[in-house]
C-alpha cells in the first residue's frame, strides 16, 4: 500500500470497527483530512479500486466496509509496528485443535525433490504426513511474524511445476494430564499453493506425531 493510502484507510478501520459497515458523507473525510469534497470522492474510489473497500452510495451519504484485504494490510503494518514498540510482547507460541485434513500433506511430502529440500534445509527427514491445527488466523500470524523463516524453493517436471513452501522451525508439545510436557522439534508449513485458509496450522515431524505424543482429534497442541 502507498504511504498516502494509509492514513484514509485507517480512519475509515477506525469508524467501521474494522468490520461494520458505516454511512458517513465525503465532506466529513474532506474536513479531516483537509481535502476537497472532490479529492475525497476520488480517494474513496481509489481504494475501492484496489479492492481494500466496498463502497455503496445513497441518497444520504455514502455506506463504506474494509474488505479481507484491507484487514490483511492492516494486519502486517500493526504486527511491524508491534515488533518494533513491543518486541517482547509478541505472541511467543500458538495453540490450535487438531483436525484431520484432506491427505494433501502426505502427497506432496513424498515427493523426492520436496523430501531432500526438507532433509537438506530443516535437517530432518519428516514422517509422510502433517499434522493439521485449527487456529486463531491473526494469532498464527503474528506468532509467525518473528520466527526464522526457510524456503523450499518450488521445481519443475515433465508433468507440472510445483510451488515453493515457507518453513518455520518450531517446537511441537501436547499438554498431559500429569502436566508435562513432551516436546517435538518439527516445522510449520505454509504451501505458496494451498487450499488451507490462513486458520489452518500445517506442522510436519521426523515421527509421526499422533503417535508418539499420543493425540487424537480435537486435542489441543502448543506449538512455540
Amino acid at each position: 500500500m502507498f504511504e498516502e493510502e494509509l492514513p484514509l484507510l485507517l480512519h475509515i478501520a477506525e469508524i467501521t470497527l474494522l468490520h461494520k459497515p458505516v454511512k458517513i458523507q465525503t465532506n466529513d473525510i474532506a474536513v479531516i483530512f483537509g481535502f476537497s469534497q472532490q479529492t475525497a470522492s476520488r480517494k474513496l474510489m481509489e481504494l475501492e479500486g484496489k479492492g481494500f473497500i466496498s463502497r455503496a452510495v445513497f441518497v444520504d451519504g455514502i455506506e463504506l466496509k474494509l474488505t479481507a484485504k484491507a484487514k490483511k494490510c492492516l494486519d502486517e503494518h500493526y504486527l511491524l509496528l508491534k515488533s518494533l514498540y513491543e518486541p517482547d510482547g509478541l505472541q511467543k507460541s500458538l495453540h490450535g485443535i487438531v483436525k484431520t485434513g484432506l491427505g494433501e500433506g502426505k502427497f506432496y511430502i513424498q515427493i523426492k525433490q520436496y523430501k531432500e529440500a526438507f532433509e537438506q534445509k530443516l535437517q530432518f527427514t519428516p514422517y509422510s504426513g502433517t499434522l493439521n491445527l485449527q487456529v486463531d488466523a491473526f494469532a498464527r500470524k503474528e506468532f509467525l511474524s518473528h520466527k526464522k523463516m526457510i524456503k523450499i524453493d518450488g521445481f519443475s517436471t515433465p508433468e507440472r511445476t510445483y510451488g515453493g513452501i515457507f518453513c518455520y522451525p518450531v517446537n511441537i508439545k501436547k499438554q498431559n494430564t500429569n502436566k508435562q510436557k513432551k516436546s517435538v522439534a518439527g516445522a510449520l508449513i505454509i504451501p505458496e499453493r494451498t487450499n488451507h485458509p490462513e486458520n489452518i496450522a500445517e506442522l510436519i515431524a521426523p515421527v509421526y506425531l499422533r503417535s508418539v505424543l499420543s493425540i487424537k482429534d480435537d486435542d489441543i497442541i502448543e506449538v512455540e
